[in-house]
């Protein structure tokens, strides 16, 4: 089944955003269905009926799932698709750590699935069976632990039998029954938990790397503008001074050429002088030669 075009069920954050849930839920969810895939992994159970127990056992796990559920659109569609894909991804990866295992984990797994198994076929026995069966096991158990051993060898006291009442079987299966709970409980409880811890130090070393590399990479930047900023002074600086020698030599310039002028302009006062002197010297002697 191809995952819908409207939301990417293959992210965490497109399931997220399907269920309109925080990770923490999304992060409990996934660690609560892969514990259920690996305690029924030698089952052949299927992927609807390991839902169906998951929120059966966890109403937390079902609140998550239907919060958001809406008629329209493909929400249900889109449900089913990510169960698929959740189911799938936790299979893969029960049948990976299950490779690597030894005989000893297979042994476990193997008494897990037969315990299972029986705990599967109780599940699908009708309600008045099933009663009478707890019943049965319990009153054996009493039965069991209530005889003496000269009661156990067959041929000895053979028409002599504890005496039992009803009261009794029914607690003895109430505190099997609650033990067998808190054990389940307490193992997927724990997985949770270890899963959680795992990945929050994951994401919290991630962040501080993070943070310790954005804070030298801080420091670099800092040392090169404050670098940069000195040179920038120092070309000012000798900007400055550049321009300062410039107007100081201009300043002389133009005093040269005021000078220079000033001393044309008394040379040719001095010369248009001596020229009227020779003039009228000249102009004298005639009129006395005339006269």
């Amino acid at each position: 089944m191809a995952p819908s075009k409207t939301v990417d069920i293959r992210t965490s954050v497109g399931r997220q955003k399907l269920l309109g849930c925080t990770e923490w839920e999304m992060v409990l969810l996934e660690v609560t269905l892969k514990h259920f895939v690996k305690a029924r992994f030698n089952s052949n159970s299927r992927c609807q009926k390991i839902w169906e127990a998951i929120e059966i056992s966890h109403p937390s796990v079902r609140t998550t799932l239907y919060r958001n559920q809406r008629v329209e659109g493909n929400f249900f569609e889109n449900l089913e698709q990510m169960k698929t894909h959740l189911y799938s991804t936790a299979l893969q990866e029960v049948e990976a750590e299950t490779s690597k295992g030894g005989d000893i984990t297979a042994q476990k797994l193997e008494a897990k699935r037969r315990w299972n198994v029986e705990r599967d076929q109780d599940d699908d026995e009708p309600t008045p069976v099933k009663i009478k069966k707890m019943k049965i096991e319990g009153e054996a158990v009493t039965k069991t632990r209530a005889s003496p051993l000269s009661e156990s060898i067959p041929g000895r006291n053979s028409k002599r039998s504890a005496p039992s009442s009803a009261t009794q079987s029914s607690q003895s299966l109430e505190e099997l029954l609650k033990a067998q709970v808190q054990k389940s409980t307490r193992e997927t409880t724990e997985a949770v938990e270890a899963h959680v811890r795992e990945a929050v130090g994951k994401r919290v070393s991630a962040r501080e790397k993070e943070l310790r590399d954005g804070i030298v990479a801080m420091d670099e930047a800092k040392a090169r503008l404050t670098k940069a900023e000195a040179l920038l002074a120092e070309v000012k600086a000798e900007h400055q001074k550049k321009v300062a020698a410039e107007a100081e030599d201009l300043k002389k310039r133009e005093t040269a050429v005021h000078q220079r002028e000033n001393i044309l302009l008394s040379w040719e006062s001095r010369r248009r002088k001596y020229v009227n002197d020779q003039l009228t010297r000249a102009l004298g002697e005639l009129k006395r030669i005339k006269n």
